[in-house]
């Protein structure tokens, strides 16, 4: 907090101006205490002891009351302008500044403030449709309505035909040595599909690529593949082979 010249020269002149006014307090009583018993125009008052002689002068008249005051009031100028001076000739030193001083107690609560108008009740959404324009339009619940301009957009541009497509007609039936396909073939475009129908592909071969509905034997067994690529022998555990037909016993022959 840095030292501020003029508000401490401030606070003596005030300081000052209220001790003069308390110590003229007194003889200010006095004064009006001697004017009040002055005697009126007429009397002779009581003879009183005679004053020393002052120095010669032109006239001169006694201070009055209010010059005695104004005179003794403008002592505090006077120190006022001496203070100022002294502190533009001494500026004190810049100080660190000052801890912030304790909060305040808090104040009290202050009244409830008056209650306010009630408002007005909202307006909401009572019906919405399209015109024969495009335009939506809505309808509030006050019974007003909006025009929220055109929501349906252009027509876009045509798009080109689309290839045609196959048919039953188009269809023919293909057996081949890894099963039966249907096949569809129109021009350039040829669709197939297998049926997974069982068919017989032999002694099971570990190298040998199966598909679903393939049949093979093994171990006197017959075993068919459950899905493409089946992993595993047929007779392994967890295999993706099912049993179709089981081996037999072997029979006696009579002796």
């Amino acid at each position: 907090m840095t030292f501020d010249g003029k508000a401490f020269g401030a606070q003596i002149v005030d300081a000052v101006k209220a001790h003069v006014s308390d110590v003229l307090a007194p003889v200010l009583r006095r004064l009006d205490a001697i004017e009040a018993r002055q005697p009126e125009k007429g009397d002779k008052g009581d003879p009183g002891e005679r004053g020393l002689d002052g120095a010669p002068g032109k006239d001169a008249l006694p201070p009055s009351r209010e010059q005695i005051v104004e005179a003794i009031l403008s002592v505090p100028d006077v120190l006022d302008e001496a203070v100022q001076r002294y502190l533009a000739d001494n500026p004190p030193p810049a100080g660190k500044d000052g801890r912030d001083g304790v909060d305040g107690a808090p104040g009290e609560k202050g009244m409830d403030g008056a209650n306010g108008k009630d408002g007005r009740d909202g307006v909401g959404l009572a019906g919405a449709l399209i015109d024969r324009h495009g335009n939506l339009a809505l309808t509030l619940t006050d019974g007003s309505t909006r025009d929220l301009g055109p929501v349906v957009g252009k027509d876009g541009e045509p798009g080109r035909d689309g290839v045609d497509g196959v048919g039953f007609d188009d269809m023919t039936c293909d057996v081949r040595d890894d099963g039966v396909y249907l096949v569809w073939e129109k021009g350039e475009t040829v669709k197939e599909a297998r049926l997974p129908i069982p068919m017989d592909m032999g002694v099971y071969r570990s190298d040998a690529t199966y598909k679903t509905g393939h049949c093979v034997t093994w171990g006197g067994s017959v075993w068919i593949a459950r899905k493409d690529n089946p992993q595993g022998k047929p007779d392994a555990p967890d295999s993706e082979w099912r049993l179709a037909v089981k081996r037999g016993r072997d029979a006696r022959i009579p002796q």
